[in-house]
């Protein structure tokens, strides 16, 4: 039996039933000498005799049962009471607790996206930054303890198995887990209307012992969060105090990306860590103004099963002091939910208390009322005192602000004859004002058969003060602002029973430079009366002077205005220079004080000033 030398026939199956009492089935691994110690490695049958620093000395192997350094078992678990331990529940000071949560202590590792969740496997699949300087003599590892000596740096992180179950030590570290060792990376291919990927819901957990008080820090580094809509990475940060073994318990949003990493300033103890989704705090999660995930949720539930036993649809009530809801999910995932909850306080120091509807469609039967002030009636119209709203309003009848809202237009009824009083607004029509004046934009207004726009002022209007004159007017333009303003300008001709000019250029030569400007007035009253000249010369614009003054770069060739010239009464003879007579000669026009001329400024023929009549 065994092998002295060679390992792999060092292996040795023991069936023994003799008059001891004791019978079993012994698996040995690694019998080298005439004895068995430190060999066994599983036994099934009687296990009295069996000693192992793993259990405490009052708590040996003992009795019929299963020894192992590992199990792996499947399927349903009954405790002596003949309950299942996945569905016991038990009532202690008040508080209902689910066993399926103490039982995330020992059943993790099946549950986890991280490999090695539970430590067995040592630093496998894990990461930390410190290194140990180890000390050598002779080219050779001292050894003390059962290890190799040397000293560890301010920060170290390794996994220890002198507990119950295997923990991470972390002394100002961390551990990480790099997303290509995971165990299993979901895959987030939900997208919402933009066309973006939703991230999921993850929980974390672990078990934890504070040895001296530090600042924890849990985070994916190097995540990317590149074709999902925005969201808050899964991570935290929080002071921990000293303090005996605790439950620690996160929930966020994660899309399946970075590094995991879990760093600790001062000394902690971790085990029994799992990240996973759960249904449960899934669930929580989404609904978390209703259920802060501090401590346990309490979730009754009621399931349907296929032949399989895969469950198709659920049902169930979730309980928290913060508040409670109704749910119910069927194998994709989806959810509608009833949640109540009293919130906390808001800005102005009042509690809140919420109720919740969470589905695809919501079925509100009957009168349904808030606040008294808004109202759905059973035919579907809605009654309220106020109303803001933003988007698109399709109306084929109504009011707006008194303006009524009718079949293609807003406002009264109207046609392009005038008709009508007040606002109407059609699709290719605009007409507002009374029946003694108003102003129409739109096809067919003036007349009937051609479109533009047409304004009435109809308004009686003949009782003056003093017995002035009262006019009525159809446009009045006030235009300021501009280094020269026009009230209309237009590429046709102006159709009117007369032009009335008003106002007129006073013009007053000196001895120095002065300015002719056809561009604002067409009728310019001139004088002279400087004391040592008896007459002066006027030499008129120039084309580009001209085109200058009318904001053109050149005049076109069908350009042409009229303007008069007057010499006012008591100025001296004025001299104007350069205008075409009636025979087409080049002449120079002196006028005395009461002399007029009109000339014709035109550029066809080329530029040139045309006497059109000269009064003396």
């Amino acid at each position: 039996m065994g092998n002295t030398e060679t390992p792999l026939r060092q292996n040795l199956i023991s069936i023994a039933a003799t008059e001891d009492g004791q019978p079993r089935i012994d698996i040995l691994d690694g019998v080298k000498a005439k004895n068995f110690n430190g060999c066994l490695r599983c036994r099934l049958g009687k296990l009295d005799g069996i000693r192992s620093s793993a259990f405490p000395a009052d708590k040996q192997p003992k009795g019929n049962g299963l020894y192992a350094d590992n199990v792996w078992l499947k399927g349903t678990f009954v405790l002596m009471t003949g309950e299942d331990i996945l569905t016991r529940f038990e009532i202690t000071e008040g508080k209902i607790h689910s066993a399926v949560e103490s039982l995330r202590k020992e059943i993790r590792e099946e549950q986890s996206y991280l490999d090695n969740s539970s430590f067995a496997d040592g630093m496998d699949k894990w990461k930390t930054g410190s290194k140990a300087t180890l000390f050598t003599l002779g080219g050779r590892w001292i050894w003390a303890n059962g290890g190799p000596y040397g000293t560890k740096p301010d920060g170290h992180a390794e996994i220890r198995t002198d507990g119950k179950v295997p923990y991470a030590y972390i002394r100002n570290s961390y551990i990480m887990q790099k997303l290509e060792d995971f165990r299993l990376v979901p895959e987030y291919r939900q997208t919402n209307s933009q066309g973006e990927r939703v991230p999921g819901v993850v929980y974390l957990s672990f078990s934890y012992r504070v040895i001296k008080a530090g600042r924890l820090k849990i985070e994916f580094v190097n995540a990317d969060k590149t074709g999902f809509e925005n969201f808050n990475m899964f991570g935290h940060e929080e002071d921990l105090p000293v303090g005996g073994e605790k439950m620690f318990t996160l929930d966020g949003l994660w899309n399946g990306t970075g590094d995991f990493k879990l760093s600790f300033t001062g000394v902690i103890y971790i085990s029994l860590l799992v990240f996973s989704t759960n249904k449960a705090d899934a669930l929580a999660y989404k609904y978390r103004t209703l259920f802060e995930q501090s401590d346990r949720l309490v979730k009754i539930s009621a399931a349907v099963f296929d032949k399989d036993g895969n469950a198709l649809k659920e049902t169930g009530l979730v309980i928290k002091p913060e508040g409670s809801g109704l749910y119910a999910q069927d194998n994709t995932g989806k959810i509608a939910l009833i949640g109540v909850s009293v919130e906390e306080e808001d800005e102005y120091g009042n509690t809140v208390s919420k109720i919740k509807l969470t589905a695809d469609h919501i079925q509100l039967e009957g009168l349904v009322t808030a606040n008294g002030n808004f109202k759905i009636l059973e035919d579907g119209s809605i009654e309220t005192t106020n109303g803001k709203f933003t988007g698109e309003i399709d109306s084929s009848k109504g009011k707006i602000g008194g303006f009524e809202i009718g079949n293609g237009r807003i406002g009264s009824v109207a046609d392009s004859h005038g008709s009508g009083g007040g606002l109407a607004i059609y699709d290719d029509f605009f007409r507002v004002g009374g029946s003694k004046g108003y102003v129409m934009f739109g096809d067919d207004v003036i007349p009937s058969s051609a479109g533009g726009g047409r304004i009435v002022n109809s308004a009686p209007n003949i009782y003056g003060n003093y017995g002035f004159d009262q006019a009525n007017y159809g446009l009045f333009i006030d235009v300021t602002g501009g280094t020269k303003n026009y009230g209309i300008s237009s590429n046709a001709a102006l159709l009117a029973p007369a032009f009335i000019n008003t106002k007129a250029k006073l013009l007053t030569f000196g001895s120095g430079n002065y300015t002719v400007d056809f561009s604002q007035h067409n009728i310019i009253l001139m004088y002279y009366n400087e004391p040592n000249y008896s007459k002066v010369e006027v030499t008129l614009p120039s084309e580009s002077s001209v085109a200058y003054k009318f904001g053109m770069s050149y005049l076109p060739t069908d350009f042409a205005a009229i303007v008069t010239f007057r010499v006012r009464p008591g100025s001296k003879n004025i001299i104007l220079k350069g205008i075409y007579n009636h025979n087409e000669d080049l002449q120079n026009y002196e006028m005395a004080s009461g002399d007029s001329v009109t000339v014709l400024i035109t550029k066809a023929d080329g530029f040139r000033y045309q006497i059109l009549n000269h009064s003396s």
